[in-house]
């Protein structure tokens, strides 16, 4: 994956995660979009302190409108929808109107993966 000035980017992606073996052919064209929601997690877990601090249950609160901007905004539900459905990630449905959102997290901890996500 590059960025638009050329210059690789680079994410998270659990060990696990094949798209050519999760997705079915007609749904493969959103794995980008899910190793963007791994990278999404992990980094909030890692960056921001109120989940460093191990004080949460793993959910972290990622903010839709962001990732909308980023995998497009057509596509995110999909990609939400498909990570949630086939158990790449788990959703809090705890919510609470301007206190809490729902949270996302791994379904069971996955060790870092340097490379192209078995691409």
């Amino acid at each position: 994956m590059k960025a638009a000035d050329g210059n690789p980017v680079h994410l998270y992606c659990p060990t696990n995660f094949a798209p050519g073996q999760i997705l079915p052919a007609h749904q493969q064209r959103f794995g980008d979009g899910i190793v963007y929601l791994f990278h999404a997690i992990m980094m909030r877990r890692v960056k921001d302190p109120r989940y460093r601090k191990g004080h949460n249950d793993g959910f972290v609160g990622l903010k839709a409108p962001f990732l909308r901007n980023i995998v497009g905004r057509h596509a995110w539900p999909r990609i939400s929808h498909l990570a949630i459905t086939n158990g790449l990630v788990e959703r809090d449905e705890r919510y609470c109107v301007e206190s809490r959102a729902k949270g996302t997290a791994f379904p069971v901890p996955t060790p870092r993966q340097d490379g192209n996500c078995g691409n």
